[in-house]
């Protein structure tokens, strides 16, 4: 893919290599890889898509990747990246290579007259700029391609596209005739029409403005709209047309499954009560429209929360289809689904899915909780018109979501707290007892939490969780896609080769004898590198240094030191390597405190302008709270040094 991608770049396709970048995040659903190479990962890779990619405005990046594209177009003059070639690049290209395009001469020459007049009839400002102004013939050719996509699309027949061609102010009203609906909901969200009915007639009159355009455009369509008056028994069988192209589209768009579809299909009043619904989103417009889906939705949302909590049978069941849904699209092996499953009777797997049910059970209280509130305060000011109450109403639940903890979050932390007060144990819920509290998540609590007794289900029940909850995340057009796969690999894939990591890390340790001096030399290491750069800044600014002012090297030093302290251990256990790095943060902590604090002496001018310095209480809580930071700060070190990659 990186050659290709060279390729692409050499032949002076930039926009089109945005499609195999790799590390903008995007190239991934446009390759695919063949079966028969699945054991080499650099064979078998074949490009799918050669389409213009998504538009990529200048103002508007859609990964952090895109920054450094923006900058390379622009530095090309191109402000906005869709599908525009450098044709210079490719001339450049074809003759260094003159041999193996010499039957091609005619092609690159037709390229650049069918490009050029493409480009033309473009109305493409962050490309044409001034030309717009001072290139009048290229109003002319944009005008004239205007009227040909509307002849080809079927939006105007042959005789109103000549009619069109000879005028530009009958091409540009044409135009706007298709653009009138979007006043609409304008109007409406500025003046909300209340009882007046003439306003309301007149805000929904822009919604005429396409029927017109195909009055005017279309022969066919007026003698349809004619024989709907005049003949008898078309306008049933136009209606029963329209009915099943629509039901088509709410099919494909999962607003109707197949058997309500055919209902709807045979009785077409049906339809017409249905379509006002068809503004909402499509799992909305179903829920509100489908009874078994309603059933459906509720069970889920309120039943079955409650069946998996009181009922083993139904919790077994509802594992048993997760480890075999995991099996079947590769999260899981066939051995590691037969020792998940042989675990199932386990006590504390039926205490943690009891819990996963109660998790279920929260997953629509926050956004019910929201819409009351907003609700709640757009009813109590009457005052508000329609646009200022849609708009506090948005940014009440807005800003809900933005905060860490929701109702829902607190809900499955006091559920845990519960549970450590009546079991009296807090040890096997150490890491769902905290986590439960956040939102989002907070879902994966009790899935991380049986990772010390339950590796393989823990593992899995964390990726299956992480993975369905970014299906609903668009991504570059895409529902899922990269993200889920960094999700997976996330709780998946990196888990588990931390895992061996770290057993390989143990085994290694084991052969080797532990060295005393380990935490001793990088204490001192970091104490001293401290106590020079402490030394260093009084002979500059004149003073000893408070810990801002110093907080970078306090911020990495302790990192180190645990880093150090972990890597020279060699102790046989991960706990008892990752002590000793704690344990040396803590004592360059205590070092650099008492260096710090008895640094003032050492320089005659500061004694004497600071006075004599006196162990008091608020000098001893400085050096303890610099122990304290000291440990925080070396534990990230000391996982640093376990997770690292394996000299070979």
């Amino acid at each position: 893919m990186r050659d290709l991608v060279g390729l692409m770049h050499d032949m002076g396709a930039h926009e089109l290599a945005r499609q195999y970048e790799w590390w903008t995040m995007k190239s991934q659903p446009n390759a695919l890889k063949r079966l028969e190479e699945d054991a080499d990962p650099e064979r078998g890779l074949v490009a799918v898509d050669f389409r213009a990619g998504m538009t990529l405005l200048p103002f508007l990046p859609q990964c952090p990747a895109d920054f450094k594209l923006i900058v390379r177009g622009a530095a090309r003059g191109s402000l906005v990246q869709f599908d525009r070639g450098d044709i210079r690049a490719l001339e450049a290209h074809v003759s260094a290579r003159a041999a193996a395009f010499a039957d091609m001469t005619g092609a690159l020459e037709e390229l650049k007259k069918a490009d050029q007049a493409y480009r033309d009839s473009l109305l493409d400002i962050a490309h044409h700029h001034i030309q717009l102004i001072t290139r009048p013939r290229l109003w002319t050719a944009i005008h004239r391609a205007w009227v040909r996509g509307w002849e080809i699309r079927r939006m105007a027949g042959p005789e109103a596209a000549g009619g069109l061609r000879k005028s530009r102010f009958a091409a540009l009203l044409f135009l706007l005739l298709g653009l009138l609906p979007v006043l609409t909901p304008v109007l409406f969200l500025l003046e909300f029409p209340g009882r007046a009915v003439g306003l309301w007639l007149l805000w929904l009159a822009p919604l005429l403005g396409p029927f017109v355009r195909k009055l005017w455009g279309r022969r066919d369509y007026r003698r349809h709209i004619g024989a709907l008056l005049t003949k008898a028994g078309y306008l049933g069988r136009a209606i029963r047309g329209h009915v099943a192209e629509a039901l088509i589209r709410w099919h494909r768009a999962g607003r109707v499954n197949d058997r309500r579809a055919l209902a709807i299909a045979r009785k077409p009043g049906l339809y017409f009560i249905n379509r006002p619904l068809a503004f909402l989103p499509a799992g909305l417009h179903r829920f509100l429209t489908d009874k078994a889906f309603f059933k459906q939705r509720l069970y889920l949302m309120f039943v079955k929360p409650v069946l998996l909590y009181f009922r083993p049978a139904v919790r077994e069941k509802w594992l048993r289809d997760m480890v075999e849904e995991g099996r079947k699209n590769g999260m899981l092996s066939a051995d590691e689904a037969a020792h998940i499953l042989a675990q199932i009777d386990e006590p504390f797997i039926q205490k943690y899915l009891k819990s996963l049910a109660v998790h279920l059970a929260t997953l629509f209280l926050s956004e019910t909780v929201f819409l009351t509130i907003a609700a709640i305060y757009v009813l109590g000011h009457p005052e508000f018109g329609w646009a200022q109450a849609t708009l506090r109403a948005g940014l009440i639940i807005g800003a809900f979501n933005l905060l860490p903890v929701s109702p829902g979050s607190l809900v499955r932390g006091i559920y845990v707290v519960g549970l450590c007060v009546k079991e009296k144990n807090i040890k096997d819920y150490r890491l769902a007892l905290p986590v439960s509290f956040f939102k989002i998540i907070g879902y994966l609590a009790f899935p991380l939490q049986m990772a010390y007794r339950f590796p393989e289900l823990a593992r899995f029940m964390a990726g299956h969780w992480a993975t369905e909850a970014v299906h609903v995340v668009p991504i570059f057009g895409e529902r899922g896609a990269w993200l889920e796969h960094a999700v997976f690999d996330m709780f998946y894939n990196y888990p588990l080769s931390l895992g061996i990591r770290i057993r390989e890390r143990d085994e290694r340790a084991a052969r080797t004898k532990p060295r005393a001096s380990a935490i001793p030399l990088a204490v001192l290491l970091g104490t001293g590198l401290l106590a020079l750069l402490d030394f260093l800044f009084v002979r500059s600014a004149g003073r000893v240094p408070i810990l801002k002012d110093v907080w970078w090297a306090a911020f990495i030093v302790p990192i180190a030191a645990g880093f150090l302290a972990s890597v020279w251990s060699r102790r046989k256990k991960m706990g008892k390597r990752v002590a000793a790095g704690i344990t040396a943060g803590a004592l360059v902590g205590l070092g650099y405190g008492v260096v710090n604090t008895f640094l003032t002496p050492l320089f005659p001018g500061l004694a004497a302008s600071a006075g004599p310095v006196v162990l008091n209480g608020a000098l001893s809580l400085g050096i303890l709270w610099k122990i304290f930071i000291f440990s925080i700060l070396a534990i990230p070190g000391a996982l640093l040094a376990e997770t690292r990659s394996l000299a070979t």
